[in-house]
């Protein structure tokens, strides 16, 4: 947390790539919830998930692209954030009705939290939660940010969602 000043550094992970790669995603898209997916994006694949990998790709393991503060200074940073808010979005249009607002289900409330793992203890989310981005803007309600077309944004992807099979009624 102190003030570091340094150049980027990237030390690209090829171990990394292998974990963000269409099996995966297509297995993170599959996830019946919002705590499977979340699991699942952050690292239930074995040893990192699509996020991390993500991460770790495109910054590497000792770069900055892993770093929980310094991780925003690189440029790859905003691309591959546009990908992982691509992939959620995929998942919610897959069905929509139940996936639009759910940030429940699952087995496990430590992804549930404000904070990482639950490290520290923190409680539990709801879409009543309020978000303080600071001087970035006012703050808002989870709830009021859970669409890419709906609430403050107003954006679309160019994506042909069909290429996902949807999941079956119950």
């Amino acid at each position: 947390l102190n003030y570091d000043p340094h150049c980027l550094t990237r030390d690209i992970s090829i171990g990394a790539v292998q974990w963000g790669n269409q099996a995966n995603v297509s297995y993170l898209i599959s996830q019946p919830d919002f705590p499977s997916f979340n699991y699942v994006i952050n690292g239930a694949l074995g040893l990192i998930g699509v996020h991390t990998a993500g991460h770790q790709a495109g910054g590497g393991v000792n770069g900055d692209g892993s770093s929980t503060f310094g991780a925003n200074a690189d440029p790859f940073f905003y691309l591959h954030h546009a990908m992982v808010d691509l992939t959620y979005t995929v998942w919610q249009a897959l069905d929509s009705k139940r996936r639009q607002y759910n940030i429940t289900g699952g087995n496990s409330t430590a992804y549930l939290t404000s904070t990482a793992f639950n490290i520290p203890p923190s409680p539990i989310v709801t879409l009543d939660f309020e978000l303080n981005w600071g001087f970035l803007g006012q703050p808002r309600q989870l709830r009021d940010i859970m669409s890419v077309t709906g609430g403050p944004y107003c954006y679309k992807y160019d994506y042909d969602y069909d290429q996902y099979p949807k999941p079956r009624e119950e």
